[in-house]
C-alpha cells in the first residue's frame, strides 16, 4: 500500500447500522454474498442467534439431544421436528407410558427400543415421555400406550376427578 492509499474498506451492518472495517473480526464469512462477508456484524449475529434459541427452546433441545445420540451410535435422523410435533399432538402432549399431561419443559423423546440395543431413530420407534418414565425405563424395552389409549386414560382420570 502506498502512503496516499491508507483508507480501509468499510461495511455497514444492516441491523445496527454501524459502519465497521470490513474484515473477519467484524463480519463473518458468507460465500453467497458478493463481498464474501455476512450482512450483519458478528455482535448482531450473536444476538440474532441468541434471540432465536431463546424463542425456540423446545426445538433447540430436540436437535441438541438427537445430535448427541446420533453421533454416539452413528445414526442419521429419519424424521423432522414437524413429524415430532405431529407425534406429540397424536399423544395429546401426554406421556406415552403413564398418560400424564406434559409441560413443554418436561417432554423427552424416548426410543421404545433403545438405540444402544439396535433401535432405529425413527418416528415408529419414538414416543413422548415424561422425565420420570424415561429415566425409570432406562435401557429397557417397555411397550408404550397407543395415542387412543392415552386419550382414553386421560378421559377416565378426568371423569374420576370430576366425580
Amino acid at each position: 500500500m502506498t502512503a496516499n492509499n491508507t483508507e480501509k474498506e468499510t461495511k455497514t451492518c444492516w441491523r445496527c447500522t454501524r459502519e465497521l472495517e470490513l474484515n473477519d473480526i467484524n463480519f463473518g464469512k458468507d460465500s453467497s454474498r458478493r463481498d464474501g462477508y455476512a450482512h450483519a456484524c458478528r455482535s448482531c449475529t450473536r444476538q440474532l442467534v441468541s434471540d432465536y434459541q431463546r424463542k425456540n427452546r423446545e426445538r433447540k433441545r430436540f436437535w441438541n439431544r438427537s445430535s448427541r445420540i446420533r453421533r454416539r451410535y452413528g445414526l442419521t435422523r429419519e424424521f423432522s421436528f414437524a413429524q415430532w410435533l405431529l407425534k406429540l399432538n397424536a399423544f395429546d402432549y401426554s406421556c406415552g407410558y403413564c398418560g400424564d399431561p406434559l409441560q413443554p419443559d418436561q417432554i423427552t423423546e424416548d426410543h421404545i427400543r433403545p438405540l444402544s440395543k439396535g433401535g432405529a431413530d425413527t418416528t415408529d420407534n419414538t414416543v413422548p415421555a415424561c422425565r420420570h418414565c424415561n429415566c425409570t425405563k432406562a435401557r429397557n424395552e417397555w411397550q408404550p400406550l397407543t395415542p387412543s389409549q392415552v386419550k382414553q386414560l386421560r378421559r377416565v382420570r378426568g371423569e374420576k376427578a370430576a366425580a
